[in-house]
């Protein structure tokens, strides 16, 4: 049997929100693959991101 994806629900602020839609379209990329990025990023890095 196949991996399945997992949905992970949270709320943020208006403002994070709006800039978070900022930078998926400045990368011309979805909203949730902004989110996907940083999830793959944060496990592959054992917790420890750095914020440039």
């Amino acid at each position: 049997m196949g991996k399945k994806n997992k949905t992970i629900s949270f709320r943020v602020s208006e403002n994070a929100f709006e800039a978070l839609r900022d930078i998926a379209e400045e990368r011309d990329i979805s909203l949730s693959a902004v989110f996907r990025d940083y999830v793959d990023e944060l496990v592959a890095h054992e917790g420890k991101v750095r914020v440039v």
